[in-house]
C-alpha cells in the first residue's frame, strides 16, 4: 500500500492541480547581448532553469478542449538592424547535466510562430505541453537561421507561456 501511495503522489504534479500561468521572454531564454548564429545548425540561444521545489510545464490551458488552449509562444528573432532573421526554433527540455529530456516544440518555421503574440485566435497556440520540467531541469531555445547571422536580444521578442506547480 505503501508503494501505491508513494506512485500516487509522484503523480500529482501538474494533475488535478491548478498551476499558475509564467510567460518566459527573449530575457529568460536568450543569453547575452548578441548571438552569433550558424547557419543549418541547431544554435542554442540559452537556457532558463527550473528553481528548486518547482515543476514547470511549457504551455498553458487545456490541448483538448478548444475554448481553453490560452497559452501562446512567440518568437521574433532579429539582427541588429533591426532586421528579422528567418529559420526554425526549437525548444527542448535539458536535464541539469545539459542532457536532453524531449521537445516541446520541433523545427517549427519563425514565420509560423511571429504572427501574433496577444490573439490565441491568430498567434501559435501553445496549450499545455505533456513533458514537465523537474528542479534544476532548464527550458533551452535553439535557433536554426536560413543564413549566418548574429542576433540582437535587444531586439528580439520572445514569449512562452508555462505552468508552474509548486
Amino acid at each position: 500500500m505503501e508503494i501505491v501511495r508513494k506512485l500516487q503522489e509522484g503523480l500529482k504534479v501538474g494533475v488535478g492541480k491548478k498551476g499558475a500561468l509564467k510567460t518566459l521572454t527573449e530575457a529568460d531564454l536568450i543569453d547575452g547581448a548578441t548571438v552569433v548564429c550558424t547557419e543549418e545548425e541547431w544554435n542554442l540561444l540559452g537556457v532558463y532553469t527550473i528553481t528548486p521545489q518547482v515543476t514547470v510545464n511549457c504551455g498553458f490551458g487545456r490541448a483538448g478542449i478548444v475554448n481553453e488552449q490560452m497559452g501562446m509562444f512567440y518568437a521574433k528573432l532579429q539582427d541588429a538592424t533591426p532586421a528579422e532573421v528567418p529559420g526554425a526554433v526549437r525548444v527542448e527540455i535539458l536535464d541539469a547535466e545539459n542532457k536532453h529530456r524531449g521537445y516541446i516544440i520541433h523545427n517549427v518555421r519563425t514565420d509560423k510562430v511571429n504572427v501574433d503574440k496577444t490573439d490565441v485566435s491568430t498567434g501559435f497556440k501553445f496549450p499545455l505541453q505533456g513533458i514537465a520540467a523537474r528542479p534544476y531541469d532548464k527550458i533551452a531555445l535553439f535557433f536554426m537561421p536560413d543564413a549566418t547571422a548574429t542576433l540582437t536580444t535587444a531586439n528580439c521578442d520572445v514569449k512562452m507561456d508555462c505552468t508552474l506547480y509548486g
